[in-house]
């Protein structure tokens, strides 16, 4: 998965991108046992086709004991017919039952792929069983033990930025948004680019995801409580979840780092639904550079759109296009990070080529999820003058008044952000011209 470095204004709000203990609707049942994790250790008891799903799949995070502020551990038969945590009318595989085929709110979440149709089958089929215990121990992990759900890159690190002081988490605060700030200093005379971004999770145990932001102005190092708003008016970087990757550019581009300081803030979001005592961490950035420029400076954009407004009480589409102008230039986009608000459904990009040929998708979120954002890989994909790049937003305003295009969370957006390289370096260029000048019904 690549993530941008640079040139994004727009909010972000992450929330459930990972690992969560956000529910669904399910059918009641009479009870259940009433333990979320054992006092001894979990017993593969699962039938071992499932339980090798589970370990394939879910285990990142809701393994013994779980990660990443997953509620509960998925190991034995016993956890899966706990009480759910959010609703003790409800066991844990009433919920897992629905999760794993709702289209909105899917388990495994984004970024992780979706269960594949013969894995669902399985599960379904165990389901319909009423999930018996399995008749040989399997013997499996308790999960995410290998550490390889951790990014990593081929290049070494000769950056490493952690906060000045570890955040104690409260064992009575279930959710928290943490800030902290963090610089970059390049005081060799001579601009530098950035070739990859690792995200550096410490303790698993709280950490729901990292955000990074570039800031026009220094934060505390000392992490401190902020709301989850708190980067909307700044320069959105990167996002990681479980599940997500470090990103590193391909080698013919990096992410220009001029000679000076640049400031940035990382906003942490635990998760202690267990309500662990005394969890401490430092969780951070490492990052690759180098001063053997590569021939390319890369750059995000934003396709869509910022004219709109969605009627009250309507589910609303809007279909927007762009005729790449001969004064663009050709460049290669590389990866995409699909952006509404909380009205938002879903969104696609596609590139129609010029010369004929089937539509290229180059960002696309059929289920969006406000709490769910992240960036992903596309095919590597030239657009050239004269193609056409179409992006199409839906919401469903539930509300009573008219919502239009904002950076307020209660406001919307309709932006496939998009990175590429060359950089466009004409004096009239912005990040947000694409979507300002396309068409749209």
């Amino acid at each position: 998965m690549r993530i941008p470095f640079g040139r994004l204004t727009a909010v972000l709000v992450l929330g459930s991108a990972g690992c969560s203990s956000t529910t669904n609707d399910a059918t009641p049942n009479d009870g259940g046992t009433d333990v979320t994790t054992e006092t001894t250790p979990a017993l593969h008891d699962l039938p071992c086709e499932v339980d090798a799903i589970l370990e394939a799949n879910c285990r990142k995070c809701h393994s013994d004991p779980p990660k990443f502020g997953a509620p509960m551990p998925l190991v034995s038969h016993a956890q899966v017919h706990a009480k759910a945590p959010s609703d003790p009318s409800f066991e844990v595989w009433q919920m897992m039952k629905t999760r794993i085929h709702d289209p909105v709110k899917p388990m495994p979440q984004a970024p992780n792929p979706p269960l594949s149709t013969a894995d669902k089958a399985t599960m379904d089929a165990w389901f319909a069983k009423s999930t018996p215990k399995g008749d040989v121990p399997c013997g499996g992990s308790d999960g995410g033990a290998d550490g390889s759900i951790l990014p990593t890159v081929k290049c070494t690190p000769d950056i490493e930025l952690r906060p000045a002081t570890p955040w104690v988490m409260p064992k009575d605060t279930t959710d928290q948004y943490v800030c902290f700030g963090i610089d970059i200093k390049n005081d060799t005379g001579a601009k530098r680019q950035l070739t990859a971004i690792i995200p550096k999770p410490d303790n698993t145990k709280i950490v729901h995801h990292i955000v990074l932001a570039e800031s026009t102005s220094k934060v505390d190092p000392n992490p401190v409580p902020c709301k989850a708003g708190a980067i909307a008016t700044m320069r959105m970087v990167y996002a990681w979840a479980p599940g997500g990757s470090a990103f590193e550019l391909p080698k013919e581009a990096g992410f220009p780092v001029e000679p000076g300081e640049k400031h940035y803030m990382v906003q942490m979001h635990y998760n202690n639904v267990t309500h662990l005592e005394g969890e401490k961490d430092s969780s951070g950035f490492a990052f690759c550079s180098t001063g053997d420029l590569r021939p390319n400076d890369a750059d995000v954009m934003a396709f869509g759109s910022q004219k709109f407004t969605i009627p009250a009480k309507t589910k609303y589409t809007l279909d927007c296009a762009l005729k790449i102008p001969g004064a663009f230039g050709e460049v290669t986009v590389i990866g995409a990070f699909p952006h509404m608000h909380k009205l938002g459904r879903a969104l696609s990009t596609v590139l129609e080529p010029a010369a004929g040929g089937a539509p290229i998708d180059i960002g696309t979120n059929a289920a969006f999820d406000f709490n769910a954002q992240y960036w992903f890989d596309i095919p590597d994909t030239k657009v050239k003058p004269g193609d056409t790049v179409r992006t199409r937003c839906t919401w469903d305003n539930t509300t009573d008044a008219p919502v239009g295009q904002g950076e307020n969370t209660d406001d919307e957006m309709c932006y496939g952000f998009t990175i590429y390289y060359p950089k466009v370096t004409s004096a009239l260029w912005s990040w947000a011209l694409p979507a300002y000048t396309a068409t749209c019904k």
